[in-house]
């Protein structure tokens, strides 16, 4: 009989880590007897997406409505404590023989069903120093840490913060970089003339792209001021596109008011959230990550699969890591100067810039591939479903 597994992610949004779980699961699905429990935090759009791989389960019901707000306050209380009793009921039913909490901010709940369906728990860990203190806290991080068996660190950059920060014993920490399927560049030709077309942009400018969320980690403040140096320095026919984010919110009219100032509109375009991402990442020539700390943005791979040189920061997070000395340009930590004459240097370098992406390519087929790092999470379940994972483990091991 197969064993069921339980995978909570903390919502089913169309971002980084809840992304990185659903491909993991349909390599699972494929290649594994495993029958596969999906337990959400909260929902999302990619909610369907799960549903399609296994009984999937919502930790928080749908709000109530109606009434004045003490009563459905109290309503709404009972009713998610009735909800969630009902959820630990099945999942009781269902006996899981591991839990597989994917991000820091589902440890919690994972920790908090352990002891009910005595099982080991994994936590698989996409944030760095930032994220896990505000959204839960170094000290009550450090103090679930030891009730977890197993953490999988999306990158070498993870792994070192949960050792130094957090106390975590290498030999609990397992670093499998973060993945994505691997595209064809030559299967979006058509989608880069059409982007450029619906954009303005000539087809024969050269455009850089950024993509994600424009929250104070991802930097969007710091893409603007690479194309505003760019542009003094005299780059002409230089594009600067933003796919994702949400330009109504707080932030999306802080990006907007940087545009209008810098003289920029046009040149930058925040285009938030976009159903097809990847269509404009194959507009681009070249692909810049402001971000100030970042695990492995998945963006970074998906733009390297395109064959994109990547330009990142050091000390920002793991993307130095992939980038290395021949798939793009490390800049020193927040020298948006330095990276404005990075993009200069590689518009006007042709040949460097087409090696470095096909470098980029080669890697990420090499390295980052769904079925490489499905069969490394495969062979850790097995260790911990069989016990044998303390035994076999007295380092961090990497990919």
């Amino acid at each position: 009989m197969s064993k069921n597994l339980l995978f909570i992610s903390h919502q089913a949004s169309r971002t980084g880590a809840p992304i990185v779980l659903l491909h993991l699961l349909r390599w699972l699905k494929q290649h594994t007897p495993y029958q596969l429990v999906v337990l959400l935090q909260e929902g999302g759009e990619m909610e369907p997406e799960f549903r399609e791989l296994g009984e999937t389960l919502l930790w928080e019901p749908p709000m109530a409505t109606g009434g004045i707000w003490q009563q459905r306050l109290r309503r709404v209380s009972q009713h998610q404590a009735r909800h969630q009793r009902r959820v630990q009921e099945r999942l009781h039913q269902l006996a899981p023989a591991l839990i597989y909490a994917n991000t820091v901010v589902s440890a919690d709940l994972a920790l908090l069903l352990k002891p009910a369906l005595h099982c080991p728990v994994v936590c698989h860990v996409h944030e760095l120093a930032t994220v896990i203190d505000a959204f839960i806290g170094a000290a009550r991080f450090t103090e679930l840490s030891p009730r977890i068996d197993c953490f999988v660190a999306a990158s070498e950059a993870v792994a070192e913060n949960l050792r130094r920060s957090y106390q975590v014993p290498a030999a609990r920490i397992r670093t499998i970089h973060e993945f994505v399927p691997v595209l064809a560049a030559a299967d979006f030709t058509l989608a880069r003339q059409q982007v450029r077309e619906e954009l303005g942009i000539p087809a024969e400018a050269f455009v850089v792209a950024g993509a994600g969320t424009i929250d104070w980690r991802k930097a969007p403040d710091l893409f603007i001021q690479v194309a505003q140096h760019v542009v003094a320095a005299g780059g002409e026919r230089v594009y600067f596109i933003w796919p994702g984010g949400k330009l109504q919110s707080e932030e999306g009219r802080r990006v907007r008011h940087d545009v209008e100032r810098t003289g920029l509109t046009g040149i930058v375009q925040f285009l938030g959230s976009k159903t097809n991402p990847h269509d404009y990442l194959s507009a681009a020539d070249v692909f810049l990550l402001t971000s100030r700390e970042d695990p492995y943005p998945l963006v970074c791979l998906e733009a390297a699969a395109l064959g994109k040189p990547v330009l990142c920061f050091d000390r920002a997070g793991g993307m130095p890591e992939f980038v290395e000395q021949d798939c793009g340009v490390i800049l020193p930590y927040l020298r948006s100067d330095l990276m404005a004459a990075a993009v200069l240097g590689l518009r006007a370098d042709r040949p460097l810039r087409q090696r470095l992406g096909n470098n980029a390519a080669r890697k990420l087929r090499e390295r980052h591939s769904v079925e490489q790092a499905g069969s490394r999470v495969s062979q850790l379940l097995a260790e911990l479903l069989a016990g044998s994972f303390a035994a076999s483990t007295t380092e961090a091991v990497n990919d």
